[in-house]
């Protein structure tokens, strides 16, 4: 690809403007993330079982939505009023968490939840507009862009984790609201430094407003109830990934050009293996969480460090090797292209490294002492293999992605690929479900063999999984050329 050198090497007056909006954003969305099933077993004293499967509707819904909201800022109403809409429910959410009524819960994640498919897919497709196509500053800015991401995601379990423990859960949700309350601010004062950028396609009418904000109601209402039902949630948006990958191995079998034919079911294969990644590496939040809390020694010279806080530890390494990487490969590429290995191939390795983390834990759970507690370097080493993974797989199946799926196609296939990590996290809260503990049992020695065993049993097999596709890269890679 030929880039154009743009006049200056400045980036445009929106880029601080969307960095510092998505920053404050992730601020308040990990919060809740680290804290969720913390808040429903000790705060609610709800059972792993009941947390985990919540926690597993809610993040999969989380995922689902951005499809739909990308769809309306692209056909009707741009993606600044999107964003403003997403930010403003994501405010309603966050306060009604922090309220004592409990009746307002689901409706809470509900705002969240559509929030989310509002606000994240359009500061990413907004940012993209105050590029042209073949702009130098491009990916500079996106790699920018990604660091405040990155800088929400570490600062936001930090704060709310220590809030959480020292003050309350409620005020916890409520600073992740005033961090909203925060974006949504840069957003309606800089937004006016983008001239036309974003602004809806067309005009609509006072009835198509009144319309669309009676349908936004009726939608984050009906979320609201669906997650009464979380079982059933996660059951539809596996069997809709299902119907997503039929759809393309369908259209891959009509394709008259073998070569594409070949890559979409190529794509196809790396995406099932993806959803197998996705479905562990949530475990960060669900039941990480709750071994982090029963069976990690905590102390840190005198001090507990809340259990919340250890969800930073991921995108601190991510913050840290991430530019390592995006080096090793330019390097790779540079020294000879077969150093550089393969997309199937760096998939196997990610799943392997996620199997590996899986694999410490047992080890620490093996040799923890007779107090039962397993030191935090076991969890600190199993976050690290977690970033390994994330690295080897999040980045490079996006770009296999759009290499992958045919022009015409590109667009649908991203949204599949999104949907995909819906599923994974529909499949993450089933395989949290078990390592739920029955009720009463929370001591280190007797929950330790619990988890020794399920984290043996995810761990070992993944690794297989992961030796199986590596054994099969050089077929893929005939495939995908």
């Amino acid at each position: 690809m030929q880039f154009n050198q743009p006049s200056t090497l400045k980036h445009p007056a929106g880029l601080p403007i969307l960095f510092s909006a998505e920053m404050w954003e992730r601020f308040g969305f990990y919060c809740v993330q680290s804290l969720l099933v913390l808040y429903l077993t000790q705060k609610l004293l709800w059972t792993d079982k009941s947390s985990y499967e919540l926690f597993s509707a809610f993040s999969a819904l989380i995922y689902a939505t951005p499809i739909i909201g990308g769809f309306l800022a692209d056909k009707i109403i741009g993606y600044r009023y999107a964003i403003i809409i997403g930010a403003i429910l994501y405010i309603f959410g966050y306060f009604a968490m922090g309220s004592s009524n409990p009746h307002l819960f689901n409706f809470a994640l509900a705002a969240l939840i559509t929030g989310n498919g509002f606000f994240k897919p359009n500061v990413s497709s907004l940012l993209g507009k105050l590029y042209d196509d073949n702009d130098s500053r491009r990916e500079s800015g996106f790699t920018w862009f990604y660091m405040g991401i990155n800088l929400g995601s570490f600062s936001g379990p930090l704060v709310c984790s220590a809030i959480a423990v020292n003050i309350s859960w409620h005020l916890a949700f409520m600073t992740a609201g005033v961090g909203m309350v925060f974006s949504l601010f840069i957003c309606l004062f800089g937004f006016k430094k983008l001239g036309n950028k974003g602004l809806p396609p067309v005009k609509s009418s006072t009835t198509t407003k009144m319309l669309f904000v009676v349908i936004l109601l009726g939608c984050t209402y009906l979320i609201g109830v669906l997650l009464s039902h979380d079982k059933l949630v996660s059951n539809i948006l596996i069997v809709l990934e299902g119907l997503a990958f039929l759809f393309i191995l369908g259209y891959s079998l009509f394709e008259k050009d073998k070569q594409q034919r070949h890559r979409l079911m190529a794509l196809i294969i790396l995406m099932i293996f993806s959803i197998l990644f996705w479905a562990l590496f949530v475990q960060m939040f669900s039941s990480f969480t709750l071994f982090t809390q029963r069976n990690i020694d905590r102390n840190f010279f005198g001090h507990e460090i809340p259990t919340g806080m250890f969800s930073s530890i991921e995108p601190f390494f991510i913050i840290s090797f991430a530019p390592l990487f995006a080096i090793l490969w330019m390097k790779l590429n540079q020294a000879h292209i077969r150093f550089n290995p393969s997309v199937s191939m760096k998939f196997a390795i990610a799943l392997i490294s996620i199997g590996c983390a899986f694999l410490s834990l047992c080890i620490g759970i093996k040799y923890a002492g007779i107090v039962h507690l397993v030191p935090m370097g076991f969890m600190v080493w199993g976050y690290f293999l977690l970033t390994v993974g994330e690295l080897l797989l999040s980045p490079i199946g996006l770009s296999a992605v759009t290499a992958l799926a045919p022009p015409k196609l590109t667009g649908m296939v991203m949204g599949v690929w999104f949907l995909s990590l819906s599923a994974a996290y529909a499949i993450g809260g089933k395989l949290a479900d078990l390592t739920s503990m029955p009720k009463g049992l929370t001591l280190p020695h007797e929950t330790g063999p619990v988890y020794f065993s399920n984290f043996l049993h995810f761990g070992s097999i993944t690794v297989l999984i992961g030796l199986i596709l590596a054994l099969f890269s050089t077929f893929l890679n005939r495939m995908m050329k």
